[in-house]
């Protein structure tokens, strides 16, 4: 609570519109509709979701200098020697991503939720919180979703 006011007090905007969060989700959204199991989004995505946030409330100052000032976000250079973002806070990362995944699984159902998303079993923390979230929001388990041995 008191990193989003810190936020929205450097940038102008009252912290009751949860600016940070929906950035945080558009990112996240981001990553569901490309596929991706990993957490990188490129610098220029990322900057592009915070200016148009920025657009929509009418936010004046960098809300992505503050997020990444404040330790939200974390920018890096990869081998590609290319430029990423990412979410700091991966349990929280995950915890998104696996609600946005649940969403998609309740639209596409088990089979094309099977095949779009297999290969997130190699991603341990992502796999964690899908597990707690489909059991939450579905009658099925994590191991009946990704055809995973139990104990998995």
């Amino acid at each position: 609570m008191l990193l989003i006011k810190k936020v929205s007090e450097a940038c102008g905007y009252s912290r009751h519109f949860n600016i940070v969060e929906k950035i945080i989700n558009e990112m996240v959204k981001l990553k569901v509709t490309s596929g991706r199991g990993n957490n990188l989004i490129s610098l220029d995505c990322a900057y592009s979701i915070t200016i148009d946030i920025e657009r929509k409330y009418n936010i004046r100052k960098s809300l992505f200098d503050e997020l990444l000032s404040n330790g939200v976000l974390t920018q890096n250079r990869r081998y590609d020697n290319l430029d990423y973002v990412y979410i700091t806070y991966e349990r929280l990362d995950d915890y998104l991503y696996a609600h946005l995944l649940v969403d998609d699984l309740e639209i596409i159902g088990i089979d094309d939720f099977q095949e779009k998303y297999q290969n997130i079993i190699n991603y341990e923390g992502l796999l964690e919180a899908l597990a707690i979230v489909i059991s939450e929001r579905t009658e099925f388990e994590i191991f009946e979703v990704l055809k995973l041995q139990k104990g998995t």
